[in-house]
């Protein structure tokens, strides 16, 4: 399920370093669309590992300052144990820059040999773009051939899809500026419902909590909790950047009016997170004769939020950057979703395909480069083509 990322409250978004991902009625909460897509790694002393399983590095969007508060009112949404379906555990759990992720198992319906069903769940802070990434989620599922089905009224928005294949349910669900993505497989519908009521329940109680008080603190009360670190442990590292690709890196701006980016790589197997998004790129990547290991992802973006520009660069060596192109387009940013324009066009020298999403925040630009496809995302025309103006 994905992770929305698009950045309405601030010129581009997002990023998840740089893209704005897609679907799902965002895709998430997706790509909703990439837009700005960033490279970030788990909260050191935070990742908790249970039953050998663990969340790693993953695709997400810096919070800007302004949404230091919003970030910890995220890790505090943990839905409490006892609400959840009879039965049902934390199988692993991981805190990142913008949220918490946690994998959950459920019982197996007994005299049969289905799967045991299982739901992931995604709670990250989107600040103003948490509609915008709900929208984006939605279309993508639908892009990618899922269909709409009927779920409860949670929150202050909520909407739930099948895929193509009838396996998994994608629920959506935003509570203010958190958004909370589910994907679920061999669960019925009765049981899904009560987990993500539980979820939206944590959500607004965390939401509650930080508006009466100071900024909430992530809790030890839930099915995620964090121990307690002894006294002789060093302090919690903070999270380390990923520079797996240098050359790949350089590709992208170092600075853009004059403001130094940060910049980020790994692997796909590292990177993408499992949403509906990253899924069909991988589908994509497997159908192509290639590993998640082949496809390697770089960001380059301002962590003060101050540029209106955020980039995210692909490549798979061996695959030709128009294929590759296609993939992201399709797969990645969801841009055949309906109420999405794309254009091709020629700014600053540059051929480019222009996405606008119709939700007044920013337009992804993807191009080539060489072997490379990048994707530059920012609501300032003026500011893309002097970007463009400077890319061979």
């Amino acid at each position: 399920m994905t992770p929305p990322g698009d950045r309405s409250d601030q010129p581009t978004e997002r990023g998840i370093g740089g893209g704005r991902r897609r679907r799902g009625l965002e895709s998430g909460p997706a790509p909703v669309s990439r837009r700005g897509l960033v490279l970030v790694g788990l909260l050191g002393g935070l990742a908790l590992i249970v039953s050998g399983a663990a969340l790693v590095l993953t695709l997400t969007r810096p919070a800007p300052a302004a949404e230091g508060s919003c970030r910890l009112v995220a890790w505090d949404a943990l839905p409490a144990g006892s609400a959840l379906p009879p039965g049902w555990t934390i199988s692993a759990s991981g805190f990142y820059t913008d949220g918490y992720g946690a994998s959950f198992t459920g019982p197996a319906a007994s005299g049969t040999q289905a799967a045991t069903p299982a739901m992931n769940v995604r709670v990250s802070c989107y600040g103003t773009d948490g509609h915008a990434a709900i929208v984006r989620s939605h279309s993508s599922d639908l892009a990618l051939g899922g269909t709409d089905t009927p779920f409860a009224d949670l929150g202050d928005e909520a909407v739930a899809t099948v895929d193509a294949s009838g396996t998994t349910t994608s629920v959506y669900v935003r509570h203010g500026q958190l958004v909370a993505s589910i994907a679920a497989q061999g669960m019925s519908p009765d049981d899904l419902e009560q987990a993500a009521a539980a979820i939206d329940d944590a959500m607004a109680s965390a939401e509650a909590s930080a508006a009466e008080s100071a900024p909430a603190q992530p809790t030890t009360a839930g099915v995620a909790t964090v121990p307690s670190a002894p006294p002789s442990e060093e302090p919690t590292p903070t999270p380390t950047d990923a520079h797996a690709f240098a050359d790949l890196e350089a590709l992208l701006p170092s600075t853009v009016d004059g403001t130094p980016l940060s910049t980020q790589s790994t692997t796909a197997s590292d990177a993408l997170s499992g949403d509906p998004s990253g899924d069909a790129l991988l589908q994509w990547l497997t159908a192509a004769g290639k590993a998640p290991t082949d496809l390697e992802i770089a960001a380059a973006y301002d962590p003060t939020s101050t540029v209106d520009a955020d980039f995210t660069a692909f490549r798979v060596k061996g695959i030709a950057a128009a294929a590759l192109r296609q993939a992201v387009l399709e797969s990645w940013l969801g841009a055949t979703g309906s109420g999405i324009t794309t254009t091709n066009k020629t700014i600053g020298g540059k051929a480019v395909v222009a996405i606008d999403y119709a939700d007044g925040g920013a337009l992804d630009y993807v191009y080539e480069q060489g072997d490379v496809v990048v994707i530059l995302s920012s609501s300032d025309p003026a500011l893309v083509e002097r970007i463009l103006s400077g890319v061979k």
